[in-house]
């Protein structure tokens, strides 16, 4: 990864372009293989939808329709726990509020 889970100030939401590097670095080094435009369409996809307030791990564990061993394999690694916790609640209520006042 680009940044050490302490390095990052879990107040602060990722840019979807890091967010997306930070999934290609999970992946990669969980033995997963998936297309770049995979990737960054599901990042965009979470980043866009209802689903933002749930951890990100847990969407993408979804996505990629893991184990419950992957998934304890993958959430014991602490270099991969910013990507797997990622959230943006204040993202989200802001676009919530945005689409509010658009109706």
């Amino acid at each position: 990864m680009t940044a050490s889970p302490s390095a990052r100030c879990s107040t602060t939401a990722a840019t979807p372009e890091q967010l997306i590097r930070d999934t290609h670095s999970l992946l990669e080094s969980a033995g997963i293989h998936r297309s770049p435009n995979w990737v960054a369409k599901m990042v965009r996809s979470y980043l866009r939808s209802t689903v933002a307030g749930l951890p990100f791990g847990q969407v993408l564990a979804a996505k990629l329709q893991l184990t419950a061993q992957q998934r304890v394999e993958l959430e014991a690694r602490s270099e991969l726990r910013y990507v797997l916790e990622y959230s943006d609640p204040t993202g989200e209520t802001a676009v919530r509020n945005v689409m509010a006042r658009a109706s």
